[in-house]
């Protein structure tokens, strides 16, 4: 029998979770959990559609938040529940739902869409070594030029229901180069739930 990944355990206990999770994450804004993000954006000033990508975007805070600054968003997410909570809760006519994994992303490369932004927030640490390899080359392929991918990194301790791999600001930096992206550490901050030990980065990469 194959064993289950961190990945696939932490999928299973947010499937579990999801309208609480939906209740804790919705009662924080996008601005305060992604620092140093919306000055980044490029304007949505309607005479070119603009696409965001939300990778792991759980219960649709970020999806929305991107969809009212103009964006067309697709925002995916690997458990399902967490689909359902966010097309109950967070419906936007702007904001496409859909149940796809990392690191292929295979329905979302179906659509063939180029992206303009891409935000990754709170995932990276779920991805195994191999796998952050595979999502990066995914991004690459549709980044769009010029495109804007934001990412955060979380560091210390995880708990024992969505266990987490180590990440680190400097992997991020070689994989990025090795598709071509160029990335830049934005800053880092302590973790906005309280949680002990735990504290984040926040990255950059531009194509």
């Amino acid at each position: 029998m194959t064993s289950k990944s961190k990945n696939d355990i932490s999928i299973i206990a947010y499937n579990q979770q999801a309208e609480k999770l939906a209740d804790l994450y919705n009662a924080m804004s996008s601005p305060a959990v992604l620092p140093g993000l919306e000055p980044l954006l490029p304007e949505c000033d309607g005479t070119t559609r603009m696409n965001a990508l939300d990778i792991g975007c759980g219960t649709g805070r970020d999806a929305v938040w991107l969809a009212d600054k103009g964006f067309h968003v697709v925002a995916f997410d690997a458990a399902a529940d967490m689909i359902r909570v966010a097309e109950d809760r967070k419906s936007h006519p702007n904001v496409q739902y859909m149940v796809d994994s990392l690191p292929h992303m295979r329905d979302v490369m179906a659509l063939d869409r180029e992206f303009n932004v891409m935000v990754m927030s709170a995932v990276w640490m779920h991805l195994s070594p191999d796998a952050r390899k595979t999502t990066m080359r995914a991004m690459w392929d549709m980044a769009a030029p010029g495109a804007l991918i934001y990412m955060s990194l979380r560091h210390g301790p995880s708990p024992d229901d969505r266990p987490m791999y180590k990440v680190g600001a400097n992997e991020v930096k070689r994989l990025a180069a090795d598709v071509g992206f160029k990335a830049t550490v934005l800053g880092d901050d302590t973790d906005r739930q309280g949680r002990q030990g735990v504290w984040w980065d926040y990255m950059t990469l531009r194509r």
